[in-house]
């Protein structure tokens, strides 16, 4: 059975996200990852050197922190979204069933 896993990160030089799809169980192949997808998406100017600012106390953070990390979590979505659209492209129908998690019927 083939599973779909969808990795993110954002690495502390804060230029963006980078996404990967990668399917696992391939029948016939070696117990190996294959990769199917990645997206990058850079961070606006706003939301890096928010990002930026806390780093270090400063006023009304736990609020910036959660705006912030609502931005982060929007960002993260758009790539996931990206990753799905470039393995329906690349792969057709079977990637894009088991990017969106709809196991076979009986």
């Amino acid at each position: 059975m083939i599973e779909a896993f969808v990795g993110l990160m954002s690495g502390t030089s804060l230029d963006g996200i980078d996404g990967v799809l990668v399917e696992f169980g391939i029948p016939g192949a070696p117990p190996a990852a294959r990769v199917v997808a990645h997206a990058h998406r850079a961070f606006a100017p706003e939301l890096r050197s928010e990002l930026a600012a806390l780093n270090t106390a400063g006023a009304n953070e736990l609020h910036r922190a959660a705006l912030a990390a609502n931005a982060l979590a929007i960002e993260s979505a758009a790539v996931v979204d990206a990753l799905i659209v470039s393995a329906r492209c690349d792969r057709g129908p079977r990637c894009a069933s088991a990017v969106e998690h709809r196991p076979a019927r009986q």
